[in-house]
């Protein structure tokens, strides 16, 4: 029996050291593939490498003096503009960086390009209702702002859900590194993570209601670009004509008055447009065809260059 039981110590002592060892390996660049090939965790670093992307462009100190940030069709409206604009950085991301996250990155820009005068924020109802989720949450938001030592600059609340979401230690700019560099890391924590919140209460998404992360942190978005004195417009991305939509953004319309939204950034409502619901296949995204540079360039100039927005920006088909 001593024998069975000291065998049993030895074994366990083992696999916890081969464990940690894969752990380690995975997240280096030399066996990252490999692991994540005969792990068959492929598919996990899409989040947190177009975050962190987006963190060192606003991180980068050179001549643009106007951002253009928001959520993914932000991102998918301006991203192939970029290369013939010369001051306008475009930086969209995700929806699942949350308020929270925008204001981080309007944060660095401002920081880091003294000569900024202009911001303009692009998010859609599917952001004025996110907040932290397990299943993204990390991979876009939590993990690379742990990484760029900026999670810790979220107001104490928001740290606390993100502490109570993700967990404190996962924060760790050095955990959150061994995490996000490794697709077998990311698999075993995410799939940890989705156990660990499946009993915690979520907004009901498609009710057009603001979460707790908008409310806060657009009037920091708009105290911030004060202090800096830049100019600040929260715009709509182009909506999908539908009864859902327009249900949804009616009831958006009652909280951004209610939470005095209106009073601080009135051009969201008046800026709003619809478009047929065949350019959106997910009710949310360009696509079956309409996603071409050209055809998006038209809903830009109609949406925002002829209504005062976006001046001298280069619209290249």
């Amino acid at each position: 029996m001593k024998i069975f039981i000291k065998k049993l110590v030895i074994f366990s002592y083992m696999s916890v050291v081969v464990f940690a060892m894969v752990c380690v390996l995975s997240a280096l660049p030399p066996f990252r593939q490999f692991f994540s090939r005969i792990t068959l965790s492929t598919g996990y670093h899409a989040g947190e490498m177009e975050t962190d992307s987006v963190i060192r462009a606003v991180r980068q100190q050179d001549s643009y003096e106007k951002l253009i940030v928001g959520d993914c069709v932000c991102k998918q409206m301006f991203d192939k503009l970029q290369e013939d604009n010369d001051t306008y950085l475009m930086a969209g991301n995700n929806h699942a960086l949350t308020m929270a996250g925008e204001y981080l990155l309007i944060r660095e820009f401002l920081e880091n390009h003294e000569d900024a005068t202009e911001v303009l924020l692009l998010v859609g109802p599917y952001t004025l209702e996110a907040e932290m989720s397990a299943l993204y949450g990390y991979q876009y938001f939590a993990g690379p702002f742990s990484k760029a030592g900026l999670i810790n600059e979220l107001d104490k609340e928001t740290y606390a859900e993100a502490c109570d979401t993700f967990g404190r230690w996962a924060l760790n700019p050095g955990v959150a590194e061994l995490i996000t560099n490794s697709s077998v890391n990311q698999k075993i924590y995410l799939n940890y993570l989705l156990r660990r919140n499946q009993d915690k209460d979520v907004l009901e998404k498609g009710q057009g209601k603001m979460s707790g992360e908008t409310i806060r942190y657009l009037p920091r978005i708009k105290e911030l670009c004060d202090s800096y004195g830049v100019k600040l417009s929260v715009l709509p991305p182009p909506l999908a004509d539908t009864d859902d939509m327009h249900i949804q953004m009616e009831n958006f319309a009652l909280e951004w008055e209610k939470y005095g939204m209106n009073e601080m950034f009135p051009e969201y409502f008046e800026s709003v447009r619809y478009y047929p619901a065949e350019r959106f296949p997910d009710g949310i995204h360009y696509g079956n065809g309409y996603e071409r540079q050209k055809l998006m360039n038209e809903v830009i100039r109609e949406m925002y260059c002829e209504q005062g927005y976006m001046e001298g920006i280069v619209l290249s088909d």
